[in-house]
């Protein structure tokens, strides 16, 4: 026999005003996520499983300010900040939310410090957790101003307090539940996540700065961002990267790549600021540069190329464009424009292409 069961009035209406929110078209309800914050979204999937599921099958649409992830030898670092807005009487005002965590190897599990309180995640290892911290991150962020990975060796390491040695002391004899993993192991962990979460995306994950700091290249990784928005690259660690296509950078504004790379110099003339490593360059590559400039319509535009050989590059420069002149510090002059001119810098392993 069914019993009714008697509900206060005031649950009643927030069951009501809960089921006509969920019942609310899907263009609304993704138009209202647009205007929530990182924060808000975590919370919202956390109300009920018909929200999470919702949330989890649309589009990202969080904003991020910045996201940095430092891969350490015994750690794994992160910092969002994130812009909040509230209302401050009937006004709306934006500020940054800045979200840390570090999460540290332990003899039987991790250590999780999220803005400075420490808790413990027990039969689990530091970089699973890492990673599905990274994963819920990254698949809910639909853009990021500054984009940061790199690895560091002891970043942040974990400094275990007298009780921590007291008890490593008393079960000394014991085995720990999980061996520290090498930090190519760890960078490979984590860098799969990043992969995987923008593979699995629905449209590529814009980011304006992006910086990778990694010990091996990963060169595929840079084909998961939208290229449209991307202005600022930098690339470093590895001592030789394979060919990018930079070409598919359109509106790149600086890139900085401290590494060899085999591209062409002509694939970085549509870039206003450039900084490469190179094993060496050839006459036909010193003239495709100045000539380049020269038929340029900026003046605020330039070139440092830092050369690996051991062969000094300043006799070559000399042969092309004659000995500098004593009198003018900027180096060799290639030509004038106005009150502008064209200098090219050259030291022994060196050369820097300019206006002043």
């Amino acid at each position: 026999m069914f019993t009714p069961q008697i509900v206060p009035s005031d649950q009643t209406d927030q069951n009501d005003q809960s089921s006509d929110f969920l019942n609310l078209p899907d263009v609304v309800m993704r138009d209202i996520l647009t205007k929530c914050d990182l924060t808000s979204i975590m919370n919202l999937m956390k109300v009920c499983r018909a929200l999470h599921d919702f949330i989890h099958r649309s589009p990202p649409t969080a904003i991020a300010e910045k996201l940095v992830v430092y891969i350490g030898d015994k750690n794994v670092y992160f910092c969002l900040t994130i812009p909040v807005s509230m209302f401050i009487g009937s006004f709306l005002h934006w500020s940054s939310e800045n979200i840390t965590l570090r999460i540290d190897n332990h003899e039987n599990g991790c250590s999780v410090w999220r803005n400075r309180v420490r808790s413990y995640v027990k039969n689990e290892d530091f970089v699973s957790v890492a990673c599905n911290y990274l994963s819920a991150m990254l698949r809910r962020i639909g853009t990021i101003n500054q984009f940061v990975f790199k690895y560091l060796e002891d970043r942040c390491e974990y400094k275990p307090s007298i009780w921590d040695r007291l008890k490593s002391t008393f079960y000394c004899s014991k085995q720990p539940l999980f061996q520290p993993p090498s930090s190519n192991e760890i960078t490979t962990r984590v860098v799969d996540t990043i992969e995987e979460c923008l593979q699995s995306r629905g449209r590529l994950m814009q980011v304006t700065h992006l910086t990778v700091g990694l010990e091996e290249p990963y060169p595929d990784i840079l084909n998961l961002f939208d290229p449209i928005p991307l202005k600022t690259l930098k690339i470093s660690r590895p001592n030789k990267y394979p060919e990018i296509n930079i070409k598919r950078l359109k509106n790149l504004d600086s890139v900085t790549i401290n590494a060899d790379v085999p591209n062409p110099i002509q694939d970085f003339f549509h870039i206003r600021h450039v900084e490469l490593i190179r094993e060496n360059i050839s006459d036909e590559e010193f003239l495709d540069i100045k000539n380049r400039f020269m038929n340029s319509t900026s003046l605020n535009i330039n070139m440092e190329i830092n050369i690996k050989s051991d062969r000094s590059i300043v006799d070559q420069v000399h042969k092309l464009f004659g000995p500098t002149p004593k009198n003018i510090c900027w180096g060799l002059q290639l030509a004038k424009f106005g009150t502008e001119s064209l200098y090219c810098y050259v030291s022994s392993s060196r050369v820097l292409f300019f206006y002043q």
